[in-house]
């Protein structure tokens, strides 16, 4: 009999059913960061790294929105996995009206992208680009929050396919509305970075309409609450209760890379674009147990609503997502300067990215394993504690290391600056991956968060 610490058939085979989709999707949300890269690469290192500022900025004010709609997960993946028609209904209404709520803050932080960019030590030639870069994808928010919020009840419903496809649909919307924004084709204004900037806004809208033309019959025809029960305070303040801490978790684990980004910059705009160069490959293999995560997420969950044993899939999922991430670092390791290469020629760039790899490569598995762990927890309903993992290990170790050992000069004499700043990444996600690991294995013993009311 295998043991709930062991993978079992059944569930490998549960979980690459929701897995595959998942990380197809993950990976063509990732690919349009990368055309946005390789696209804008071409006209520079300056607008490169612009790119990579406003990115910065503009994906730190989202993700805590973004965070929040991911953390619906327990309640759409449980009420699924209870048969209550009732849950997933309200869950799903209430959910699109947080994304529309959260998304006018969200939008109006991106019109702040100059001065707050400015405050924090930017190079000074990159600072107009980014804004405009910024203000251009600002008009895109309400897209993006409503579509994640679409997207998180289908996959808590076990439907991957179809945010898949719409993915890879608005990647082809995309790629053509680079062309013609950014380099002035089809008839279209030459808009350079700001150009990047307006195709994302215009394909974030767009995904909304293609997932509904795809998914209707799965999206609708559950009961809906009165406009007075949406609007009550008591189910938005449960939504809010499991939400808001995975909403801190995204958010605070987003800002410390982010924050990472920014020391590069203060080491100059040659730094910074090596940083975005190496980061992007690394965030390109991140995808795979990334989409791990979230079908881990909704495996567990289901179970969870389902009132079924749990630990073999929370087991399988961290097993696939520690190995896929050992073989990358490997990956890395091997032929780390022409993975470079594919994203910029600039010899000095490339140099200094080469400097990153081994320390990319290092934090790779233990990147694996948090993330994965993080979408099990998810599932399961805890979500607290996990959050202030991510707190102790981003802010009060990587963060202060990467300040200390890159930026202040106090490791100048034994490590190179941007050694410095990354060695800080290295320590936080080791503590990270380790201590989400244990908050795993204590949840699986003590049970999981029935977050539903269905009995």
């Amino acid at each position: 009999m295998t043991s709930d610490s062991q993978p079992s058939p059944s569930e490998l085979s549960a979980l690459w059913t929701l897995s595959w989709p998942a990380v197809v999707g993950q990976l063509g949300w990732m690919a349009m960061g990368v055309v946005d890269v390789i696209m804008v690469g071409q006209l520079g290192e300056v607008s490169l790294a612009a790119v990579s500022a406003g990115h910065i900025w503009s994906f730190g004010v989202l993700i805590f929105a973004m965070g929040i709609l991911n953390g619906l997960d327990p309640f759409f993946a449980q009420s699924h996995g209870a048969g209550d028609q009732r849950e997933q209904g309200h869950a799903l209404a209430r959910a699109i009206l947080l994304a529309g709520l959260l998304a006018i803050p969200a939008t109006l932080l991106h019109f702040w992208a100059a001065p707050a960019l400015t405050i924090l030590g930017q190079p000074a030639d990159i600072i107009d680009e980014a804004a405009g870069y910024s203000e251009a994808v600002a008009l895109g928010c309400p897209g993006i929050l409503i579509f994640t919020a679409l997207r998180q009840f289908l996959q808590g419903g076990g439907w991957m396919r179809e945010p898949m496809v719409a993915v890879w649909i608005a990647n082809g919307g995309n790629v053509a509305l680079n062309y013609g924004l950014i380099y002035g084709n089809w008839g279209l204004p030459e808009l350079g970075v700001a150009g990047c900037g307006w195709a994302t806004s215009i394909v974030r809208v767009a995904m909304i309409f293609v997932l509904l033309a795809l998914a209707h019959s799965k999206l609708f025809g559950r009961p809906v609450p009165s406009t007075r029960e949406l609007w009550s305070w008591a189910p938005l303040r449960r939504l809010l209760r499991i939400g808001v801490p995975v909403g801190a978790h995204f958010g605070m684990e987003v800002w410390a890379f982010s924050t990472v980004g920014l020391f590069m910059g203060m080491l100059g705009t040659q730094e910074l674009a090596a940083h975005s160069v190496v980061m992007t490959i690394i965030s390109v293999t991140f995808m795979i147990p990334f989409g791990i995560s979230a079908a881990a997420a909704t495996r567990v969950g289901q179970l969870v609503g389902a009132r079924a044993t749990w630990a073999r899939a929370a087991w399988t999922a961290m097993a696939i997502g520690a190995g896929w991430m050992g073989v990358m670092a490997l990956v890395l390791i091997a032929i780390p300067e022409p993975l470079i290469r594919i994203f910029i020629s600039d010899d000095k760039v490339v140099q200094t990215g080469l400097l990153l790899v081994p320390l990319a490569a290092t934090f790779q598995l233990f990147d694996g394993i948090q993330t994965v762990a993080a979408g099990t927890l998810r599932g399961a309903g805890d979500t607290l504690i996990p959050a202030l993992i991510i707190f102790t290990g981003f802010w009060c170790l990587c963060i202060p290391l990467a300040w200390t050992l890159g930026v202040s000069g106090a490791g100048d004499g034994w490590v190179s600056a941007p050694i410095g700043v990354w060695s800080g990444l290295v320590v936080g996600l080791i503590f990270v991956a380790l201590a989400q690991a244990a908050r795993m294995m204590y949840v699986i013993r003590r049970g999981a968060n029935r977050v539903i009311e269905s009995e």
